[in-house]
């Protein structure tokens, strides 16, 4: 079995909340983002960065799986479980000042990734079906249902894009040399 059929296999059940996709999707492209002079061993980061998190996956099965100790330290820095203690932010400054490049260079992609405007929009999307409801009691004309879904899809896209872009800039800090070959742009358009 490769590394690819892992997760695959690993991720099978769970679909991207952006976009409705298989979730390692999301992985692969995290992978790509990489760029053509990525290490094995980066390209394994990026695509195990959130088994630890998303499956029921704990480091010794990745042992098991013949992977190298230095990846899963830095998956492990890519995983919030491990960071239940402290703020966001401050899970964000671990990574930038950890020195573990794979670890920085997988967050960032992923980051990248989750702020890209594809996943951003549907993720916005998902999560304001539970508002909808509350919309449509309080208003009739549909309409006025959808410029006000429209607001708060927009307000929150606004909030979810802000904080993708804070954590980026908080990792790239002291570390441009080490994200200067990925491609952290979108892959598609804003329109």
């Amino acid at each position: 079995m490769d590394i690819f059929d892992i997760v695959k296999d690993k991720f099978k059940d769970i679909s991207d909340k952006g976009t409705g996709a298989p979730y390692y999707w999301h992985l692969i492209r995290c992978a790509i983002r990489l760029g053509s002079n990525a290490t094995k061993k980066e390209i394994l980061v990026a695509l195990l960065h959130d088994i630890l998190e998303d499956t029921d996956t704990v480091e010794e099965d990745l042992r098991k799986l013949n992977i190298p100790e230095d990846v899963i330290k830095s998956i492990k820095l890519c995983s919030n479980i491990y960071y239940k203690d402290i703020t966001h932010k401050e899970w964000m400054r671990v990574i930038n000042v950890s020195n573990d490049v794979m670890g920085i260079k997988a967050k960032a992609v992923d980051l990248s990734d989750n702020f890209s405007v594809e996943r951003l929009k549907g993720l916005v999307i998902y999560l304001s079906e539970n508002e909808k409801p509350k919309i449509s009691k309080k208003l009739k004309k549909e309409d006025q249902i959808f410029k006000r879904v429209k607001r708060f899809i927009n307000k929150r896209s606004y909030g979810l894009s802000v904080r993708f872009f804070e954590d980026l800039e908080i990792i790239s800090k002291s570390n441009e040399n080490i994200l200067k070959d990925l491609n952290l742009s979108s892959f598609g358009s804003y329109e």
